[in-house]
């Protein structure tokens, strides 16, 4: 319970917790913030994953999908950070859907990866 960062899941899965409740892909998509997995980047100073906010300014102009590796609907269908800015900023419900689909995907991705390389 209240497990809910990428890292932190890797980090008790390696302990062998298997089992998680947490709001916070949802939550974090409500305030514009989208996950991206870097596995491989897995290192005592290196974080998993990055927190994309796509309330930042950089983003109002971008026209690269969150991840162009993920095939969540956001993704696959390559709505540009810039139009999910707009939605975001304009309380949009499509924007935070599309965000908490994203996020959902990543952490669903997340945990086949770790069982992949378990």
């Amino acid at each position: 319970m209240g497990v809910g960062t990428p890292d932190d899941i890797f980090q008790a899965t390696q302990l062998g917790i298997d089992m998680f409740d947490c709001v916070l892909p949802t939550r974090m998509a409500r305030h514009g913030i989208a996950y991206r997995l870097n596995i491989k980047s897995n290192t005592s100073d290196h974080k998993i994953f990055e927190e994309i906010n796509l309330l930042k300014a950089e983003n109002r102009t971008s026209k690269e999908p969150i991840d162009p590796d993920c095939q969540c609907p956001a993704c696959k269908e390559e709505f540009s950070r810039a139009y999910l800015h707009h939605l975001v900023k304009e309380k949009e419900i499509l924007g935070i859907r599309l965000l908490t689909l994203h996020n959902l995907f990543t952490y669903i991705h997340l945990m086949k990866e770790i069982r992949r390389i378990a």
